[in-house]
């Protein structure tokens, strides 16, 4: 039998106690030593390494599902020059897609100070494979435009969730590949205008006009920036407008300072003398009059004095009619029985359809859509410009006309009385109408906004 081995003291001596504490780090051969520094580990072996083609794949795969959704866009009017130019750039959610895809890396964020107006926000871009970090920073405002429907402390906590998201997107398009994210912008602009050409236009159009609505966006001002009436927005004007809902989700721009409101017209001088004159010939002012009144298309009921329409002033002398007048158009404010048909309105002066002239002679004045003469629109236009009576928006205006319905909206909500100087106002003009027109055929009550 086999006498036990007893350690003698010597080797007892060279034992150490058990601390808890972690010992010093031996590399197995062809292995990455690990070293933390921070609250994240940099340099190390990962079981599956990056791949530079797979990720590009996966992210353009991505952009072409995601479309409007991965980029941002609008237009910014330079001061000196006068000229638009495009504010473009990678959405968050684009952001967090090519993190996900390039894969071994981390985007810590933390909060390293907070005013009684802004948070001060840190996110960090860490590639555990290469040890390559960035760190940026980010101050976000604790106060912004949410809404009605949310309290102070409810938005606050909402501007900071906003806040990381942002901080984490510098940081991971700080780091990333230029050339992907710029790629993966072009990509899903293709996809997202060939989704558009495909979809039914009246369709894709009601969409873009819901979610502004939403917003507090009213149509006609968004006919106004992009200067064109809805019925002929282009696919690529379209793509546009969803580019900008993207900005708008993610609070980069205001819906204010994307489509900025109609300006009311200034009580100068020059406004006071002209009303003067109207007091005298209610058309006299008609060609120096600024448009942008409310009331004829805000819903708003404007006051009927001989002013220029600024709201709450009347010139000295002005004199202002019974507030209890009786309505021209009461018979039209009532819903009428379908089979009851509409009185137009006549006027001695507009002539019956002109023979058209012929020969090289004849002059542009003397013709016009549907034969008639600009002495016939004047006088049943008498507040739209002459010189607009060649313009788009006033053929399209004529079109409409020749519906029973429009007539009837055009009497019921005295669009006679709004001066249009402008192709803009008859541009709003045609969005009011169409609006009103659909609520009507859908059998909604409507209340007409020129009254």
């Amino acid at each position: 039998m086999e006498k036990a081995k007893v350690l003698d003291q010597e080797t007892l001596d060279k034992i150490k106690p058990f601390t808890g504490e972690p010992g010093p780090l031996v590399p197995m051969p062809g292995r990455t030593l690990q070293q933390i520094k921070t609250e994240y580990i940099t340099a190390i072996a990962v079981q599956k390494p990056r791949s530079i083609t797979l990720v590009t794949a996966n992210v353009m795969f991505e952009a072409k599902l995601a479309g409007a959704g991965f980029y941002y866009r609008w237009m910014v009017k330079n001061r000196e020059t006068g000229k638009k130019s495009p504010v473009q750039g990678a959405s968050i959610d684009l952001a967090m897609c090519v993190a996900r895809n390039y894969g071994n890396c981390a985007v810590p964020i933390e909060c390293v100070d907070e005013t009684p107006t802004h948070f001060m926000l840190k996110a960090t871009f860490v590639d555990l494979e290469t040890g390559f970090t960035v760190p940026r920073l980010f101050r976000q405002r604790k106060k912004q435009n949410m809404g009605s429907g949310f309290d102070p402390d409810r938005a606050e906590d909402i501007a900071f969730q906003i806040g990381q998201s942002k901080a984490q997107r510098n940081a991971i398009l700080k780091a990333a590949p230029g050339w992907l994210v710029d790629q993966a912008i072009e990509v899903a602009k293709i996809a997202e205008l060939d989704s558009v050409k495909v979809e039914a236009p009246a369709i894709a159009r009601a969409k873009v006009i819901t979610f502004f609505e939403t917003h507090g966006i009213s149509l006609d001002r968004i006919e106004a920036e992009i200067d064109n009436i809805a019925d002929n927005w282009t696919a690529q004007e379209i793509v546009d407008l969803r580019a900008m809902a993207t900005a708008l989700n993610e609070g980069r721009i205001t819906a204010n300072e994307l489509f900025p409101k109609i300006r009311e017209p200034e009580n100068t001088p020059e406004n006071k003398k002209v009303a003067e004159k109207e007091k005298i010939d209610p058309m006299a002012g008609a060609a120096n009059e600024p448009d942008g009144r409310k009331g004829h298309m805000g819903g708003e009921t404007p006051q009927k004095t001989a002013t220029l329409g600024v709201k709450g002033e009347t010139p000295k002398g002005t004199q202002v009619p019974d507030a209890k007048e009786p309505d021209r158009n009461a018979e039209f404010h009532a819903e009428d029985p379908p089979h009851k048909p509409i009185p137009k309105k006549t006027s001695k002066s507009t002539p019956k359809s002109a023979p058209k002239k012929t020969g090289s002679k004849a002059s542009k004045d003397d013709k016009s859509q549907d034969g008639a003469s600009d002495e016939g629109y004047a006088a049943e236009f008498p507040n739209i410009r002459p010189d607009l009576f060649s313009s788009h928006p006033f053929k399209e205006l004529c079109k409409m006309m020749k519906d029973e319905m429009v007539q009837r909206i055009w009497m019921r909500d005295n669009l006679v009385d709004k001066p249009m100087l402008e192709e803009k106002t008859i541009t709003q003009t045609l969005g009011y109408l169409r609006k009103q027109a659909q609520a009507m055929q859908s059998g909604q009550s409507v209340n007409g906004g020129g009254r």
